[in-house]
């Protein structure tokens, strides 16, 4: 990735391009589990792009990131369970382990650069009142 580059389209056209693949696999999915574990893989993903779209455009993205985060983890349950009753073979299974993790990577990364990048809250006159930061030791609970 460019250093220049903005980590949410990346990260986004990541997802877009692992949705793709997932489509056409659920599609080769039995009728009978098409409409119950396939669309709750597939609801997943598109939730995920979706949110990290959302994020891409937003300055408040902490939650967004989270949530996808949370997503992921939820995702990687729904393909070891696909993979176990055989509605993917180990190949497939190994390559979607592999996009989930990639996609988790950028975007723990992405949520440490952002919290970075947050501003620290400045001490308000009440936190500064209440505890050593003054350095009185009156004020200290510690120090009576």
């Amino acid at each position: 990735m460019k250093k220049d580059a903005n980590p949410g389209k990346v990260i986004a056209e990541l997802s877009f391009q692992f949705l793709v693949w997932v489509t056409q696999k659920v599609e080769k999915f039995p009728r009978t589990h098409k409409f119950t574990i396939g669309d709750r893989i597939q609801g997943l993903v598109i939730d995920i792009q979706q949110g990290l779209v959302e994020a891409t455009y937003t300055r408040d993205r902490a939650a967004l990131l989270r949530q996808a985060q949370l997503q992921l983890e939820k995702l990687r349950f729904l393909f070891r369970l696909a993979a176990e009753i055989r509605l993917i073979n180990a190949d497939s299974y190994q390559h979607a382990a592999r996009q989930i993790d990639e996609i988790g990577r950028m975007t723990g990364g992405w949520q440490k650069a952002h919290h970075a990048q947050a501003p620290q809250r400045p001490l308000s006159a009440d936190r500064l009142l209440r505890g050593s930061e003054t350095g009185s030791p009156e004020s200290d609970p510690r120090q009576a």
